[in-house]
């Protein structure tokens, strides 16, 4: 078989990659499983949202127009003189600039390999041999080991702060005219932390038949922080007795409803119980059922401000093994004379995705979702 070309790494996939992380701050990030890591942004002994933002929103731009560090760094120190933020030492805007780039880069050229790796099975791990590099990481030079190796799952670049390394897709032809040994079963390099594949977190692309079947499938997502409501010592929603009242008057029923929604809220930001702005978007009611739940859309801004509960979980999706995070807003509301309600809205990056509305009943499910790292609670 001839040798095959690898067409350059699209760019659009680290962009990608990068811009699907989720902004946090370092303790709400430590709480994180590894996998959920590789898909948040956070700066270590920066506490501040505002200056974490702007900091993520520097490093975008660095990847997105292939800024140099010297650029990079006359960006942060604009976010400095405009923030207030001191110690943002050149070393350590170093590390931020190239940790993100570099993972961000090689998570999308993991993707690129995978597309190919029917014609091209064989890595070759290549480290910079230089007075920089890793005794581990230069001892790894040259290693060869098949695409779906275990050691690639804890082990492609970066395996650590600055790591410079990258991996080089082969053919069965090249393998065997160059005479290189395939091993078996490596062990894994990466630092402690790092022993994530950025690029499976990423998740593979589906065809649209396949994903339109997954879409459908109402066990679509695994949770992977396994800590709920009972782990910090809170009850079952079934005891929830708080309902707060609402004077807010409910909307019409029907398409009146989402037309009162676009007139009214949508493009709002409002600010959360932990200081975190939520947009009111399109994505909320794009899918919305007329199921009567549309008359409770200006109850919003009580669940995003007043909630009882706000959870921060990550899910795996099945079959393209992406991760990604979402809040969860739990809120209870007596509105006038109706029934309590006990409300749960999800949203990702500031973004709504959806949101569940309850008449006391259905509690097991509720339960449920209270899980992962518990953000707000009463």
């Amino acid at each position: 078989m001839p040798d095959i070309a690898v067409k350059p790494l699209p760019f659009e996939e680290a962009i990608r990659f990068f811009r699907d992380k989720v902004v946090l701050t370092p303790d709400k990030f430590n709480s994180l499983t590894a996998e959920a890591k590789a898909k948040a942004f956070s700066v270590s002994g920066v506490s501040k949202m505002n200056v974490l933002e702007d900091l993520f929103t520097e490093a975008e731009r660095g990847l997105s127009e292939g800024t140099s560090f010297g650029e990079f760094k006359k960006g942060v120190k604009g976010v400095m003189e405009k923030r207030g933020w001191e110690g943002a030492a050149p070393y350590r805007l170093d590390t931020i600039f190239r940790n993100n780039i570099q993972t961000a880069y090689q998570a999308g050229h993991y993707r690129q390999q995978m597309e190919v790796a029917e014609d091209l099975p064989y890595w070759e791990y290549v480290a910079v041999m230089d007075s920089r590099t890793r005794p581990v990481h230069r001892m790894m030079n040259g290693k060869i080991f098949k695409h779906d190796d275990p050691f690639w799952k804890s082990s492609y670049p970066p395996n650590g702060f600055n790591c410079r390394c990258t991996v080089r897709a082969l053919t069965e032809g090249q393998v065997k005219r160059e005479e290189l040994t395939v091993g078996k079963n490596g062990t894994g390099i990466s630092d402690k932390g790092w022993d994530v594949n950025p690029g499976e977190v990423m998740g593979k692309r589906l065809p649209a038949d396949q994903f339109k079947k997954l879409q459908s499938d109402p066990k679509r997502w695994t949770p992977l922080i396994n800590k709920g409501y009972a782990d910090y010592g809170m009850t079952s929603a079934r005891d929830f007795t708080d309902y707060r009242p609402s004077d807010t008057e409910l909307w019409p029923r029907g398409k009146k409803a989402v037309e009162m929604y676009k007139a009214n809220m949508m493009g709002k930001v409002f600010e959360d119980a932990v200081k975190e702005p939520l947009i009111m978007n399109e994505e909320l009611i794009k899918h919305i059922k007329l199921d009567g739940r549309e008359q409770y859309l200006p109850l919003i801004e009580d669940i995003v401000t007043k909630p009882q509960e706000i959870w921060l979980q990550a899910e795996k999706e099945k079959l393209t093994n992406k991760v990604v995070l979402r809040k969860r807003y739990v809120s209870l509301i007596q509105t006038g004379k109706e029934r309590p309600l006990l409300l749960v809205a999800e949203a990702s990056k500031g973004q709504w995705l959806s949101y569940t509305i309850f008449q006391p009943g259905g509690f097991n499910y509720v339960d449920g979702l209270r899980q992962g790292v518990l953000l707000y609670g009463k």
